[in-house]
Parts: C-alpha cells; sequence; structure tokens
C-alpha cells in the first residue's frame, strides 16, 4: 500500500481539529447529543494520527499493512486513547520521582529512597490511586461506543433520546478525550522542528527503540490480543486490576513483595557503588 505519511497525518488531524470545531458549534446551540457524538469522531480521528505519528517517529508499529486493523476498528481506537492516557498519567507521575532524585542524584540517597518506610507507603497509596484511575478509564472507554450512539440515536427500547444528553455531560466527554489531542500536538511539534528533521536525532531514537525487541513484541502481541477478544479485552483488563488490588495491595501479599523486592535493589544499588568507586 503507498502512501504518504505526512499527508495522511495532516489530514487526520485536519479532520480532527474541524470535527472539534463543528462539535463546539454544536454544543453552543445546545445540541450536546450529536455535540458529544462528534467529539469521540474527533478522538478517533487523532488516534489514527497519533498512530502515524509514532510511526514517523521510528517507533516499531508495523507498516501500514500490518496495522490496517488500526484504521479500520473503532474499538482498536479506543484502546490506543486508553493506552495513551494510562502512559501519560504515568509519565507525569515520574517526572515528580525525578524531581526527587535530582536533588541528590547519588546512588546512596536513592537505595534510601526505598529504604524508606514512609516512601514504600507512598508506593502503595500510589499503586492503589493508578488502578483505581486505569479502573475509571476502562471504565468510560469501554462504553464510549454507546456514548457516542445515544448522541446520535433514539433508543426505543430503554426510552433514552439524544436530547438526554446535558452540557456537563458533553464538557466531560470533552475533557477526559482531550488527552490524544494534547499528545498528537506534542508529536507534531518534534516531528516538525528543525532539530529533528536535519539533525541525527530521528535515525538515532529510530534505531535505539528498534534495537529493543521486547517493545516490538508487546506491540505486535497487543495488537494480536486486541484483535482477538476485541471489546472484551476491557472486561478481562478490569477483572485482573481489580484481582492485583484484592490480592496483592490489599492483603499481606504487599508485605511479602516488599521483603523481597529492597534486598534485591539495595544490592544492585551496592553492585553500581562498588563499580563506581
Amino acid at each position: 500500500m503507498n502512501y504518504n505519511i505526512k499527508l495522511k497525518i495532516e489530514e487526520c488531524i485536519k479532520n480532527a481539529k474541524d470535527k472539534l470545531d463543528d462539535a463546539e458549534h454544536l454544543a453552543n446551540k445546545g445540541s450536546y447529543g450529536t455535540a458529544s457524538s462528534i467529539l469521540v469522531t474527533a478522538f478517533e480521528e487523532r488516534s489514527k494520527a497519533v498512530t502515524l505519528q509514532l510511526i514517523d517517529l521510528g517507533v516499531p508499529l508495523g507498516n501500514l499493512n500490518e496495522i490496517e486493523y488500526i484504521f479500520t476498528q473503532h474499538h482498536f481506537r479506543h484502546y490506543i486513547g486508553f493506552f495513551v492516557e494510562c502512559f501519560n498519567e504515568i509519565i507525569k507521575d515520574l517526572e515528580k520521582v525525578l524531581v526527587l532524585i535530582k536533588k541528590d542524584p547519588r546512588p546512596e540517597a536513592m537505595i534510601d529512597l526505598f529504604n524508606n518506610p514512609e516512601n514504600i507507603k507512598q508506593l502503595k497509596s500510589w499503586l492503589v490511586e493508578k488502578i483505581d484511575s486505569f479502573s475509571e478509564k476502562i471504565e468510560f472507554y469501554r462504553d464510549i461506543e454507546n456514548n457516542r450512539q445515544k448522541g446520535l440515536y433514539v433508543d426505543v427500547l430503554r426510552g433514552n433520546t439524544p436530547t438526554d444528553m446535558s452540557k456537563k455531560d458533553y464538557e466531560d466527554i470533552k475533557e477526559k478525550l482531550n488527552c490524544i489531542h494534547w499528545i498528537s500536538f506534542n508529536l507534531s511539534s518534534i516531528l516538525e522542528s528543525e532539530w529533528w528533521n536535519k539533525g541525527e536525532e530521528k535515525k538515532r531514537f529510530s534505531k535505539d527503540v528498534n534495537s529493543i525487541k521486547e517493545l516490538s513484541f508487546g506491540v505486535q502481541k497487543t495488537i494480536n490480543v486486541v484483535k482477538k477478544k476485541r471489546g472484551k479485552l476491557f472486561q478481562t483488563m478490569a477483572g485482573k486490576l481489580d484481582n492485583f488490588k484484592r490480592d496483592i495491595i490489599e492483603s499481606k501479599e504487599w508485605e511479602k513483595f516488599v521483603d523481597k523486592s529492597i534486598p534485591k535493589i539495595n544490592s544492585i544499588g551496592e553492585k553500581y557503588i562498588t563499580k563506581k568507586s
């Protein structure tokens, strides 16, 4: 399949922006149901753009023929939105950790971070917070197609109509789907920058990221799992998160996990310190 990837990125982004404008126009007129549905369409178009942008960056997602599924199946783009939003949330949290490390970058200080009981307690709280946050995202993206249809059609059996959707419904959907647009905007800034296109960064990044075999394998495995389970994967993930929270975080298994992990971290740290000295 022959295609100009940069042209396709531009087309997807333009269509997404046009749909956002259309949604805002309809919302201003009080047509929140249709506006909400168009927000979902804008999100799906931007998800396609992000996929192409990652390929253009050099991330090993496969060629267009291999990932045709992403561009032809609505539910796959919903998974993209979910994973992108979760990844973005974790990155923001890691930035806070980096601030702590920058204050004292010595290996000894990093080991002390993990040896501090209060930090371990905070780690447990963070994991619970992430599980709850990801579970909410699963629920939202699992139901996103239903929400799109609610804004367009009269449900004769259940009695719902597009006019049932409120301004708050519209604003909630808009806020929750904003992450994919923000990520795409930042990817565009990188791809269009002079330092990226004229320097060696693009080649170096592509080489480095493609050398990580686990990444390529993980991407292809994820695509295959989504193909196989389709919409049911969200339900599976929700169950696994719930089990992890109940069996590990909220039980004595957490203490066992900490007891096993801390000595390993200390051992790695001590070897690094010895090597540096």
